[in-house]
Formats: structure tokens, sequence, C-alpha cells
């Protein structure tokens, strides 16, 4: 059924948010970071740090973290804090989401060479794979290889948006000097 169908789009991205905050979060990864949709910090700290990057519509969230943790900003994970988002998520837009996510990360990389951050590693095939890999390892039958299918197509759809954020700039720089 289509809420059926909706639900399946909504678990790949929880299954990829559990993926990331294990491989990703910023107590065990430089560069890592918590998404701003469940993300605190103190107002000073904040303030200190100037806010979110203005000129980054996505990947902010990431931008502040990586910003906090060179200044040796602490961390900490509340697995009790839990915010529910509830997107209805067609395929179209499950997809769409992740190109900007991977357009983000683009411009992430690029802001963050431009303040004289720590390049942030890419990562190995061997992560991708294990993410993909997620769905059959964690949902058992056709249930699991459909969560797969849906994590490789959000990859995918992220990997067209970070080399398609990158010609974007580059084009873009080449046109303005």
């Amino acid at each position: 059924s289509a809420a059926s169908d909706v639900y399946k789009r909504q678990e790949a991205n929880v299954v990829l948010h559990e993926y990331l905050h294990r491989y990703y979060s910023p107590e065990r990864c430089p560069g890592g970071y918590y998404s701003a949709n469940n993300l605190s910090i103190h107002r000073q700290g904040f303030k200190e740090l100037g806010g979110f990057d203005q000129s980054m519509r996505l990947g902010e969230d990431r931008e502040l973290c990586y910003r906090w943790s060179n200044r040796r900003g602490r961390f900490s994970y509340a697995p009790k804090a839990v915010v529910h988002h509830y997107h209805r998520l067609r395929l179209g837009i499950l997809l769409h989401l992740h190109f900007l996510y991977g357009q983000g990360t683009a411009h992430f990389r690029r802001v963050s060479r431009r303040k004289g951050l720590p390049r942030v590693p890419i990562s190995s095939p061997q992560w991708y794979l294990d993410l993909i890999l997620q769905g059959i390892r964690t949902r058992p039958g056709a249930q699991g290889r459909m969560l797969s299918a849906l994590l490789f197509a959000s990859q995918v759809a992220n990997v067209a948006g970070f080399f398609g954020g990158r010609l974007y700039h580059r084009l873009r720089e080449s046109h303005s000097s």
C-alpha cells in the first residue's frame, strides 16, 4: 500500500541516521556531526562560534560541529533526547533530499577548506557497502531487501549531488574569474 511504501522510505532514513551516528558521531570521528534536528549547544559557545554559517543551505549542522570540534569543544550523546519527525517521503522526495545532502557535503568541504579547517576524508567504499547492507542485516526477507535498495538509491542520489555540487561551484568560479 502507499502508506506502507512511505513507511519503508522513512525507515530507510532512520537506518541511515543510526548508521551515521555509529560511524560519524563527533566524539569518535574528526568531521563527525550531530544532525541539527536534534542538536543542543550552549548559547555562549554558539555565539563564540558565530552560529551557523549563513552561506550554507544544507550541511550547516555538520560545519558547525566541525568548527566546534576543531576548537576542542566537547560533545555528548543523550539517547533519551528523542525528536520524532514525520515526512511523507515519496521516492522522488527521498532521492531529491539525498541529492541535496550530497550538495551540502560538497559545500561543507569547500567552506571548511576556505576556513582553514583540516580536510575531512571521504568515506571508503567499504563504508558505503556496509551502509547499504544494513537493510538486509537488520530486517528479514523482502523488507530487508527493499530497505537495502532504498539505502543504495539514497547514496547514488547523494553521490550525484556531491559531484553535481562540486561541478556547479567550479563552473561558477571559472565564470566569475
